[in-house]
């Protein structure tokens, strides 16, 4: 029983498996890197930036729709592992994704950096 069960699973697998293996095989052939990783690389350019011992705010702007704003949060908080990011301002460091960001700092902060049109991290001022 335990046999025929590990057989169904890995006969279903096989297509997922196959469909991964071509479009590894794309991607190395153009020599490009996978979406995910590309995201991963422009967060990771913001860690020499961030303290590690107190949270990150994260504002997106646009507010997009709330599946695109928590996936984007999420590739955000597992490229800056162990940071913590938290939706918001109320943080010292801010970083700003998305349309426009480097034009949007706001009163009371400081740009520490801007990575792009779409990237930007701010430092609140102390009050």
């Amino acid at each position: 029983m335990f046999v025929a069960i590990v057989l169904t699973s890995a006969l279903s697998a096989r297509a997922v498996l196959q469909w991964n293996l071509h479009l590894w095989q794309r991607l190395d052939e153009a020599h490009r890197l996978a979406p995910q990783t590309a995201v991963d690389n422009r967060f990771k350019a913001l860690r020499a930036y961030l303290p590690t011992d107190r949270p990150v705010c994260l504002r997106q702007t646009p507010a997009g729709a709330a599946d695109v704003t928590a996936a984007a949060g999420i590739r955000a908080q597992y490229a800056l592992a162990p940071r913590l990011l938290i939706d918001g301002d109320g943080c010292s460091y801010t970083i700003v994704v998305g349309p426009g960001a480097a034009a949007l700092p706001a009163d009371g902060t400081r740009v520490v950096h801007v990575f792009d049109d779409e990237l930007l991290l701010v430092r609140r001022l102390a009050p």
